[in-house]
């Protein structure tokens, strides 16, 4: 329980709390993907709760409205659609803002319009001008024994109503994931240099990927507040941010393991798994030796001293290698 209570507020520490990355990056190996897939469906709410509060403004106030004023109908033998009543056979239908919803055309009449119909209702097939004039057959869309009516119950409407919701959730999980996933492959591309240059950490990729997951959290917010308040931040922005992560943990990392040494630093972070080789370097920054004193054969996190920066009081610096 205390670790799914953990993984469910872990966007919220992965926010504020630079030492959380040391846990990332030493205690949640192969979790990365996990959280974010966690981060993107996070990011679908919003958007999927936005949507279906619009979906259900329009069914209930327009679509259901305009359904109710389709005359009965019935598709004969050879799929042509038929009305009980003959006056029905055309029909023009608003909504109750006045807007020409439906056109219901069953004669295939010349007719003038001032705007176009969203949908048009023919004698064998209905046309869908919203969606760039589709048409489709009744006895394909329906089937030879279908019914329209039945297609424009109240019922039926919101059903598929709740259809479009799901979709539109996966549709916008799935979006979520790729653009953060782009943006964690980038964050990570860029880190590999700051680790080796600013931190002189060596470590493998996986390590970056799954740091840059946690650290694109900040990125996740930033697209929730673009669905939220229909504001918009360019994409270098939203490459950039991650980045300061990146940074504060590269600096604190190599701050700790500076001021703590090699077996402070272990202690602190309890890395019992870890191997680590201890280095010390002469006055000349020439290594002098090194020492093994864990063993372990996972995956290594290369931690190294930059001899140029030695002076005589910090000659024995160390450096090492470190596994989660």
């Amino acid at each position: 329980m205390n670790n799914f209570i953990n993984f469910i507020s872990s966007p919220i520490r992965a926010l504020y709390s630079v030492s959380f990355y040391f846990e990332v990056l030493f205690k949640k190996r192969g979790q990365g993907i996990l959280f974010l897939l966690y981060l993107a469906i996070l990011v679908s709410i919003p958007s999927t709760i936005k949507l279906c509060s619009t979906i259900s403004f329009h069914l209930e106030n327009n679509v259901i409205y305009v359904a109710n004023q389709i005359p009965k109908t019935y598709l004969d033998r050879t799929g042509t659609l038929r009305t009980f009543d003959k006056n029905e056979s055309f029909k023009q239908i608003y909504t109750e803002d006045g807007v020409l919803a439906v056109v219901f055309n069953i004669e295939d009449r010349m007719y003038e319009s001032q705007s176009e119909p969203i949908i048009e209702f023919n004698s064998k097939t209905f046309r869908l001008n919203y969606a760039k004039g589709t048409v489709l057959r009744y006895v394909d869309a329906l089937g030879p024994k279908g019914s329209l009516n039945d297609l424009l119950e109240p019922y039926t409407l919101k059903s598929l109503a709740d259809m479009a919701n799901a979709f539109a959730f996966l549709f916008y999980a799935l979006a979520a994931f790729v653009m953060l996933g782009l943006n964690v492959v980038l964050t990570a591309a860029l880190s590999n240099f700051l680790f080796t240059i600013v931190g002189k950490i060596k470590t493998s990729f996986g390590n970056l990927l799954r740091l840059s997951c946690y650290a694109n959290t900040i990125c996740a917010v930033v697209m929730t507040l673009q669905i939220l308040f229909n504001v918009t931040f360019s994409y270098l922005v939203m490459m950039l941010l991650p980045m300061i992560y990146m940074i504060l943990f590269v600096k604190t990392f190599h701050y700790e393991l500076v001021n703590h040494g090699i077996e402070g630093f272990i202690k602190q972070h309890d890395l019992k798994n870890a191997k680590v080789v201890s280095k010390k370097y002469d006055s000349n920054g020439n290594l002098e030796s090194s020492e093994d004193h864990l063993e372990n054969e996972s995956d290594k996190l290369n931690v190294s001293d930059d001899s140029s920066d030695k002076d005589d009081n910090n000659k024995n610096n160390k450096g090492g290698y470190f596994a989660p």
